[in-house]
């Protein structure tokens, strides 16, 4: 896929994640009020934080894009490994202070049961449309952040998904406290908050790992490794180096060809290589290909 497409995979998802995010922020306001539950209000938080992150990642998903210029001739993808870095960091932020809150909520109960009030079903409700809007947003993130080869929209599926979890267990909370045990809200609310926090730490890992040049992963590596061994006239494969930039693999690979060929009939097989590789795998954005003398295996 191009990268007018995968920019435009990326538009429209995050457009359709702004729209339905900024819905949920309102939802759960006026229904946690309604509901008298703190913690559907305090999800709420999390549902503008997702707002604003994701307005970010359509402006530096279309901006990661662009052709490579002067200025950067390698491209621009590791711009929105970047975004996603902070993505990860918003997340913890926002848990920590989840947790934080939570924790106070039951202290103050211990002193003073009426702390914390006695949601109704409006709460579930509010619970309900946050399920069925992230599991929808999660299905169609998912799909595109393959196409898009996306780690934005990696992270972004990351979030729905995790948001349809805790909000599955912060209904659990909320129905036990509906029934009378009020002091579950705020638990179920501080283990949203360590779920968003642990997503928030695998995001950071992942992105940093593109930023810094990490080395692709052993299975992509011998697949490579495997492709090029199928190119006629390879006789072996000497060394593979590969470095993520952003959510493309560089690739530097030495082969072996029969040392008495000529210089043409070398470069030949190398491109043949080259080709292959970029052909076969997506996101492998450059090859570079060395060749070395070799001598033929005596039939």
């Amino acid at each position: 896929m191009n990268i007018k497409k995968e920019g435009k995979i990326i538009t429209q998802i995050t457009i359709l994640a702004i729209i339905f995010n900024a819905i949920l922020v309102f939802v759960k306001i006026a229904l946690g009020i309604l509901g008298k539950s703190g913690a559907i209000q305090n999800s709420a938080i999390d549902s503008g934080l997702d707002v604003a992150v994701t307005i970010s990642i359509l402006v530096v998903g279309r901006y990661s894009r662009k052709k490579a210029d002067k200025s950067h001739p390698y491209g621009h993808e590791k711009f929105e490994s970047i975004v996603a870095i902070v993505l990860g960091i918003i997340l913890v932020v926002a848990a920590t202070q989840l947790i934080f809150s939570g924790i106070e909520m039951i202290i103050s109960f211990q002193s003073n049961t009426d702390a914390i009030l006695k949601p109704n079903f409006y709460a579930l409700i509010a619970g309900g449309i946050t399920i069925i809007i992230k599991l929808g947003l999660f299905i169609v993130t998912h799909r595109s952040y393959k196409k898009a080869m996306s780690p934005a929209l990696r992270a972004l599926a990351v979030d729905h998904i995790s948001d349809v979890f805790v909000t599955a267990v912060l209904l659990i909370g909320v129905g036990l406290a509906m029934s009378g045990v009020l002091i579950f809200e705020p638990i179920a609310g501080i283990f949203v908050a360590l779920v968003i926090g642990y997503n928030g730490l695998s995001i950071i890992k992942d992105s940093i790992g593109q930023v810094v040049d990490e080395a692709a992963s052993k299975e992509v590596v011998r697949a490579i490794e495997k492709r090029a061994m199928q190119v006629e006239g390879v006789l072996t494969v000497d060394l593979i180096k590969t470095r993520m930039f952003g959510y493309k693999i560089y690739v530097d690979i030495e082969i072996s060809v029969d040392g008495t060929l000529t210089v043409d009939e070398g470069h030949i097989i190398a491109e043949r290589v080259h080709d292959a590789i970029e052909e076969d795998f997506n996101d492998v954005k450059h090859c570079m290909v060395h060749v070395n003398p070799g001598k033929p295996k005596m039939k």
